[in-house]
């Protein structure tokens, strides 16, 4: 699918309040929307977000850790790119694959 979910600048992302960026992601299904990056809201908040707080959401509310963009990378790999050390915690306690 070609970028279903409503775009976000990081600018915006980061701005969100938890309750408010989980809301906005879970409505607009947290694995079968994906930009035209291949990149699901996981893989997003993975390279654009440190709270760990809704990546952990985004895990409980299905969010497959495993999910590949369109070049082959997880979330976690887009994490560990962008040098984002919590969110690289979270993924690890959730069983992500290195």
């Amino acid at each position: 699918m070609l970028y279903k979910w409503p775009r976000l600048n990081p600018v915006a992302w980061r701005s969100m309040t938890r309750e408010k960026l989980s809301t906005h992601l879970l409505k607009n299904n947290v694995n079968d929307n994906q930009s035209v990056f291949g990149w699901t809201p996981l893989i997003f908040a993975a390279r654009n977000n440190s709270n760990t707080e809704v990546i952990q959401e985004l895990i409980d509310s299905g969010a497959d850790v495993h999910e590949i963009d369109q070049n082959g990378h997880t979330a976690m790999s887009h994490a560990q790119g962008c040098g984002n050390s919590e969110v690289i915690k979270v993924l690890i306690r959730n069983d992500t694959l290195i």
